[in-house]
């Protein structure tokens, strides 16, 4: 799934402050990173700026959502993500309109770090870990310590191989994922398999997630091969790598005859060589491509 976002850097009156827009790959990178080696696939349709130093440092303390609900109106781009990077916000580093939307507001000094990546998975309708279980949070109800399936789909997070998770860390007799991109023991940088299948759920049932796919994210793909034939070698080639390097491996009954950073070259290890083989390509934005 390729889908669309879109930042709007706000600023003050006269244009001065605000986030530096140079860095909006590295941002961009980072919600790659976390997203793609789940096949989610970000898209950057561009940024624009937003003078207006009423919501430069954004005030929405005593729960008054005036100045939220209003900014994120502001330039709002119908079919993506809008990323609105404030200078300030008094109550939250990042927030999100609601679960499962198209809009949320960071700090700048949060929008280059993972935090955008809780941020975006909320919009793509995943909880907290400890939605409903921790005290303080609103809505829900708790979910079992156990972990039981009867309870795990309907309270919690509604995620079930993610572990009970108070937000208190190891204590208590819960052993949350303090790794887990939607928990709050940052530094974080994992979501789990179940919440990934939630996500997809969302795209395939959300209008509202369905206008923001696209079909511009240029996805790396692996050459095919079907078969090895000693002496005879195969290279096979990367397309759309992009800036990413490459680690290659091959199975015991494969041998690499030469590779570098988007090509590989294999030959049947042995004249006797027999079985199944594979070639993987493992890239550093965790992306891994194998082909059997």
């Amino acid at each position: 799934i390729c889908f669309n976002v879109f930042y709007h850097i706000v600023r003050q009156d006269n244009g001065s402050g605000g986030f530096n827009a140079s860095l909006l790959d590295d941002v961009n990178e980072k919600l790659n990173h976390s997203f793609n080696p789940h096949y989610l696939n970000i898209n950057n349709l561009g940024f624009d700026y937003i003078d207006n130093t009423t919501y430069y440092n954004i005030d929405d303390s005593d729960n008054n959502n005036t100045e939220f609900n209003a900014l994120i109106q502001i330039n709002n781009i119908p079919n993506a993500i809008n990323i609105y990077i404030v200078n300030n916000a008094v109550s939250y580093g990042g927030r999100s309109n609601g679960i499962l939307s198209q809009a949320l507001v960071i700090e700048s000094s949060w929008a280059n770090t993972q935090v955008i990546s809780h941020e975006v998975g909320h919009c793509l309708d995943l909880y907290h870990t400890f939605q409903g279980t921790a005290i303080g949070t609103d809505g829900g109800c708790a979910e079992d310590i156990d972990g039981s399936i009867s309870n795990c789909t309907n309270c919690g997070d509604y995620v079930c191989d993610t572990p009970a998770d108070a937000n208190t860390g190891n204590s208590g007799g819960y052993t949350p994922n303090m790794d887990n991109i939607m928990s709050y023991y940052y530094p974080f940088n994992e979501f789990s398999n179940g919440q990934i299948d939630r996500v997809r759920n969302a795209f395939a049932t959300s209008s509202v997630l369905q206008q923001i796919v696209s079909n511009s994210c240029r996805i790396a793909e692996l050459s095919p091969i079907d078969y090895l034939c000693y002496p005879a070698n195969k290279t096979l080639t990367i397309s759309n790598l992009e800036d990413s390097t490459t680690t290659w491996q091959v199975s015991s009954n494969v041998t690499i005859l030469s590779s570098n950073n988007s090509s590989i070259t294999v030959r049947a290890k042995y004249s006797n060589s027999t079985g199944n083989g594979w070639v993987k390509a493992t890239l550093s934005n965790n992306i891994v491509l194998q082909e059997d």
